[in-house]
C-alpha cells in the first residue's frame, strides 16, 4: 500500500514543488494585499489625515521588522504568519491612495508587474551566475537612489525620473532574489522566505508603475 506523503515546513520538496509553493505564496500574498487595499480605506485614511509622516514611519518600521523576524526564525509557521502580516500591512498602506486611481491604470500596473516577474525569473533561470553577482551592486544602487530621492524631496525637486531608476533596480532584484531562493533548501520554509523577498520587489515595482502610468495619463 502506497504511503501518503506528509508535507512539513522542513521537509525537502522537489524543485517543481518548491517553485510551485513560491508561486502560490506570492499569489496568496497579493490576494491578501488586494483585499486590504480595497477594504481598509476607512481604517487607514483617518490615520493618514491625522499624521501622514508618523503613519509612514510606523509602516516602514513594521515592514522592516516583519522582514527581519521572518528571516530570523527557523519556524516555518511563524515565517508564514509574518509574511501574511506584511501583505496585510502593505494593503493598508495601498488603501490610502490606490482606490482613488482609475481601475484601468491599476490593472495595467498589475499586469506590468506580473510581466516583469515572469521575464526576470526566466532570465534568472537562463543566466543564474550573472544575477548572482549583482547583489552588492544592486544594494549600493538602491541605497544611492534612496538618498538621492530624499534629498530631492527635501529641496522640492521633481523625482519623476527616479521612478524609472528604482523600477529598473527592483526588476533586477527579482532575478537576484529568485536565484538566491533556488540556493535555499527546497522546503516550504525556504519558499516562504523567497516569497517575502520577491513580494517586496513586486510591491516596489507595482507602486513605481502606478506612479509612471498616473503621470503619463495626466500629461
Amino acid at each position: 500500500m502506497e504511503q501518503t506523503r506528509k508535507f512539513g515546513y522542513t521537509e525537502l520538496l522537489t524543485a517543481r514543488e518548491y517553485n510551485i509553493a513560491i508561486g502560490l505564496y506570492l499569489l496568496f500574498g497579493m490576494t491578501i494585499a488586494g483585499i486590504f487595499t480595497y477594504g481598509a480605506g476607512d481604517v487607514a485614511a483617518p490615520l493618514m489625515a491625522v499624521h501622514p509622516l508618523a503613519f509612514a514611519i510606523i509602516y516602514l518600521g513594521v515592514m522592516m521588522g516583519v522582514s527581519a523576524l521572518a528571516a530570523g526564525t527557523n519556524n516555518g509557521v511563524l515565517a508564514s504568519g509574518f509574511y501574511l502580516l506584511m501583505c496585510a500591512t502593505t494593503g493598508v498602506l495601498l488603501s490610502t491612495y490606490v482606490p482613488d486611481i482609475a481601475m484601468n491604470i491599476v490593472l495595467a500596473a498589475f499586469t506590468g508587474t506580473v510581466g516583469i516577474l515572469l521575464i526576470m525569473t526566466l532570465m534568472a533561470g537562463m543566466f543564474p551566475q550573472t544575477f548572482q553577482s549583482l547583489g552588492r551592486t544592486l544594494l549600493a544602487s538602491l541605497l544611492c537612489s534612496i538618498v538621492v530621492e530624499l534629498v530631492m524631496l527635501l529641496f522640492g525637486l521633481s523625482t519623476g525620473f527616479m521612478d524609472f531608476i528604482v523600477l529598473g533596480i527592483f526588476s533586477l532584484y527579482i532575478g537576484f532574489d529568485w536565484v538566491k531562493g533556488q540556493e535555499r533548501d527546497a522546503t516550504l520554509q525556504g519558499a516562504v522566505l523567497t516569497s517575502i523577498e520577491l513580494y517586496m520587489d513586486l510591491l516596489n515595482i507595482f507602486v513605481r508603475l502606478l506612479s509612471i502610468m498616473g503621470k503619463s495619463k495626466k500629461n
